[in-house]
This record gives structure tokens, C-alpha cells and sequence, in this order.
């Protein structure tokens, strides 16, 4: 993006940052809609409004504070070069050859920030699992409760959440390990970053892939895709029957 579309690598860093926690918010606000709907039908485990609302305020303002965070720990171009002559003078030429780059100093206030998104993290895996058994208790209650087919619509909706639950868990994993390199400073962690980042860019292949496999609505859809395109290219062929007439006269 930024070599593309002439955009600077810190406000890359700030749209990436936004996105990978909204991602994660948008993924446990499904399972917390999900609990809450079942919750609803049975009248049990019910959260009370003001605290759901209370919970969409934080989500709101989480991505915010976030971008907010890097922008603060932002340093001008000059101050980067001046940091990286002190510094690194021998990877001089290795930046010189880059067309965007963008460097946060670790200082005593970015590490405040990287334990507290270390933190943040382990409590929204906690949450995770939380909503996760949850669910599946309710579920066992519903099934008991209610119809075949009302069961078997939640157990669709549920199944789905899985799926996306287990690939954006793999594919959330690499910021939270980002955040490890950088917090503990570990060795090659230039080459893990770059592994890592790819790593993350592919959860949308991942996902899809995800639930044509392991959800029969997707797979249902796709093969009825597949069998329209077949019959678009198949050209019908017309039969005329050929009648002969034959008379004979004595």
C-alpha cells in the first residue's frame, strides 16, 4: 500500500492496527449476539443492557485509543535517520534502499502500551472461551427445549462462528506474537516479523477455505454456483425427428 498508493508507512501501521482490533471486536461481538439470543430463549445467563452497552462503548473506543497510541509514539523523519545514525549506523544503506519505513523508539511508555496489549489479548482469548462453553451448555438446554428445526438453525449459525472462531484465532495469533518480538527483543526478529505478517494477511483466504470445508451452507451454495455456470456453457441441442413419407402407387 504504501509504495502504491504513495502512503506513508505510519498511517499504514495506524489503518492495520484499526482493522486487526476491530476484526477481533467484530468476532466476539457475534459470539457475545449468539450467547445472548440463546440466552434470551431460555431465560438464563441474560447481560444486563446497560453492561452490553458499556461493552460496544469500549469496543468503539479501543481501535481509537489505539491509533491514538501510535500516533503519539510517531517521530519525524529526520529524528528517525538521526536514531538510526546513533544507533544502527551500519544498516544505514539496507534504509536508504526502502521507500517508506516508519520506526517506533521503545521507551518506557511504549512498553506500558505492549503489556497492556499482551493483556488485552489474554483477556479476549479468556472471554473466547468463556462465551465459547457457554454456548455449547445452552445449546445442549435448547436442543431439549425447543423444535428440531429451531435448534437446527441456531446449531447452523453456531457452527459457522466456530469456523471463524478457529481460523481468526490461528490468524490473530501473529499480533500478539509481533507484540512479544518487540516487547522481549527477541533475536531475528526481523525475519519472524515478516513471517508473522504474511502469516496474518492470509486469514481471509484461510477463513473461506475454513467454511467451504466445514460449513454445509457454504458448501451447498458453491456447488449450486458451480452447477449454474455448467449449464450456462452447455449448449442445448435440438432433436427435429425426420419423417419420410413413402408412397408407393400400384
Amino acid at each position: 500500500m504504501p509504495k502504491n498508493l504513495d502512503i506513508s508507512a505510519h498511517h499504514c501501521a495506524i489503518l492495520t492496527g484499526f482493522i486487526a482490533v476491530s476484526q477481533l471486536e467484530t468476532l466476539i461481538l457475534c459470539f457475545a449476539r449468539m450467547h445472548q439470543v440463546i440466552a434470551l430463549v431460555l431465560n438464563t445467563h441474560v447481560v444486563p443492557k446497560f453492561l452490553q452497552y458499556s461493552c460496544y462503548a469500549l469496543c468503539v473506543l479501543c481501535p481509537i485509543a489505539l491509533c491514538g497510541c501510535i500516533e503519539h509514539f510517531h517521530i519525524t523523519q529526520d529524528q528517525q535517520w538521526d536514531y538510526i545514525s546513533e544507533t544502527y549506523p551500519e544498516l544505514i544503506p539496507e534504509f536508504q534502499k526502502l521507500t517508506h519505513f516508519v520506526l517506533y523508539i521503545k521507551s518506557c511508555k511504549l512498553n506500558h502500551l505492549l503489556i497492556a496489549m499482551i493483556l488485552s489479548g489474554i483477556t479476549l482469548f479468556v472471554i473466547f472461551v468463556v462465551f465459547l462453553f457457554d454456548i455449547f451448555n445452552l445449546m445442549v438446554d435448547l436442543k431439549i427445549r425447543r423444535s428440531t428445526s429451531y435448534y437446527q438453525k441456531h446449531k447452523e449459525a453456531m457452527h459457522s462462528l466456530l469456523v471463524q472462531f478457529v481460523t481468526s484465532s490461528i490468524c490473530l495469533v501473529p499480533p500478539f506474537m509481533l507484540v512479544i518480538i518487540v516487547f522481549f527483543e527477541i533475536p531475528n526478529g526481523q525475519l519472524l516479523s515478516e513471517m508473522f505478517i504474511a502469516w496474518f494477511v492470509s486469514h481471509s483466504s484461510i477463513n473461506m477455505i475454513g467454511l467451504i470445508i466445514f460449513f454445509p451452507p457454504y458448501q451447498i451454495f458453491f456447488l449450486r454456483v458451480f452447477k449454474r455456470k455448467n449449464s450456462k456453457h452447455t449448449t442445448p441441442v435440438a432433436v427435429v425427428p425426420v419423417v419420410a413419407a413413402v408412397s408407393s402407387g400400384f
